[in-house]
């Protein structure tokens, strides 16, 4: 799409998606997602709609706004007649292809705010519309639309964006960036999005971003309106900033409605938990430009040893924060040399993989990092971890130590705490400045849990104060 051209609001919007559905169809809870894949069926009947699982079997299912078919697999998979619609050929395409094993399946391009003849007779016992309305730029109708099509014992089942579910700021500072990259065309807009946010879902920036026209509602507002449209009983079925909702016509079975889940939703939890992870990834990324000056730290002797009997053409990727990185100067130079990296980012597969420091925990979800790590060591291959038993017991900032760091950023804080002590590693000036808030020490046992099945040959060894070192290798 040229940036060149001028067009509505409303057709940039539906274009945006169209490009995005052709061009970026993986991200999470996309098809692709082991997690997703796994539980979508399940969580779709549960908790977004809280209706029995065994209801949907036979049941003639509008996926209104089915994108590329995530939901709608997930209602064939319950056993629903779906017929699922889109004003994406792209995201119909993938629909297809996605669903092609089958039979009971219909697609049809519609546009919401308008919806064809045919369409419109028709009734059927579930509409489900998922993330969709806040973009057709006039929700109410959009809503009164679809609310249309749900039959006598029908119900409908929205998630729509919430006005609770961004701060002021937050909302000021998503718009600033929307401005930023309006003028980009589509695939330039991705791009930038990769530059600057290297760690984020891409899919899920492209979709908050790049579309100009993202509404939000009220709960409240939109089940008062669900409520003169004729719906009996209007409820939250998952409790957050945003707008789960199932409305019930008065004909709906009694006995197949489930109590909502609201805040114990495992979809919304796996949802922030991913949110805080990649919030983690940024907060490590700065952390290692502001550590990339500091002065190293002394080398752990087992894990010099360990790199010193590699073979020469040996793949190693250092994952460490920068002062515990290993380095390695042998006389001879037959010794391999390892390189820099974080293990969030994707690359071919090592030969070891090392994180020493003790700094596992910084990006609070070390189970993840750790697995991440992992995934990229070979088959054979060596993963060398520093770990700790508990806390440190004996790190502390000294009452200097807080005025001089009072208003400098954590980052900045741990690059001056290890200059000034530099037989700390990275762990300890962690657990200094925050302690669990900023690492979460990762034991061996928890690692131990982590690699269990793919790695065997686990071993402990001494590390320096307080700290272990694990080897593993990759099952061949």
């Amino acid at each position: 799409m040229s940036s060149s051209v001028t067009v509505s609001p409303q057709e940039q919007t539906l274009a945006s998606f169209d490009w995005q559905w052709a061009n970026l169809p993986a991200g999470d809870f996309m098809p692709g997602d082991p997690w997703f894949d796994a539980n979508a069926a399940r969580l779709l009947a549960e908790e977004l709609c809280g209706i029995a699982p065994e209801w949907f079997a036979g049941r003639s299912v509008l996926d209104a706004g089915c994108g590329q078919g995530r939901w709608t697999r997930a209602l064939l998979e319950l056993g629903a007649r779906v017929t699922a619609v889109d004003y994406s050929e792209a995201g119909l395409t993938r629909t297809r292809e996605l669903c092609a094993s089958w039979p009971a399946l219909e697609t049809q391009r519609v546009n919401l705010l308008d919806p064809p003849p045919e369409l419109a007779r028709r009734r059927f016992d579930l509409v489900y519309s998922f993330g969709v309305l806040h973009h057709t730029g006039d929700t109410d109708r959009a809503l009164a639309n679809i609310a249309e099509l749900v039959g006598e014992a029908g119900a409908l089942v929205l998630y729509l964006y919430g006005t609770r579910s961004w701060s002021a700021d937050e909302k000021a500072r998503l718009e600033r960036l929307r401005q930023e990259l309006a003028s980009l065309s589509f695939d330039e807009k991705l791009t930038e999005l990769r530059r600057r946010f290297p760690h984020e879902d891409a899919h899920q920036l492209f979709d908050l971003l790049s579309p100009t026209i993202n509404d939000r509602v009220d709960f409240e507002r939109v089940a008062d309106r669900l409520r003169s449209l004729g719906f009996a009983s209007v409820d939250r079925t998952i409790e957050s900033g945003e707008v789960f909702i199932r409305a019930l016509r008065a004909g709906f079975p009694t006995a197949a409605v489930r109590e909502p889940v609201l805040k114990q939703s495992e979809f919304w939890r796996e949802s922030e938990r991913r949110w805080l992870v990649r919030k983690g990834i940024a907060f490590e990324s700065r952390l290692r430009a502001a550590l990339a000056q500091t002065g190293p730290r002394a080398p752990l002797a087992t894990v010099s040893q360990l790199l010193a009997e590699s073979r020469p053409e040996a793949t190693i990727l250092d994952a460490s924060l920068p002062p515990d990185r290993v380095r390695l100067a042998p006389a001879d130079g037959r010794s391999p040399r390892a390189t820099e990296g974080d293990p969030w980012t994707d690359g071919p597969p090592v030969d070891v993989a090392l994180w020493v420091g003790a700094s596992l925990g910084a990006c609070r979800f070390p189970e993840d990092a750790l697995r991440a790590l992992s995934k990229r060591v070979r088959p054979g291959g060596t993963l060398v971890v520093e770990v700790v038993e508990a806390p440190f017991t004996a790190t502390n900032r000294t009452t200097l130590d807080r005025l001089l760091d009072a208003r400098v950023a954590v980052p900045e804080k741990l690059a001056r705490m290890l200059d000034r002590r530099p037989s700390w590693c990275s762990g300890e000036g962690l657990s200094a400045l925050g302690g669990a808030v900023l690492l979460n020490p990762m034991t061996a046992a928890a690692a131990q849990a982590v690699l269990q099945g793919r790695f065997e040959g686990i071993e402990l060894v001494p590390g320096r104060r307080e700290t272990h070192v694990l080897r593993a290798r990759a099952r061949a």
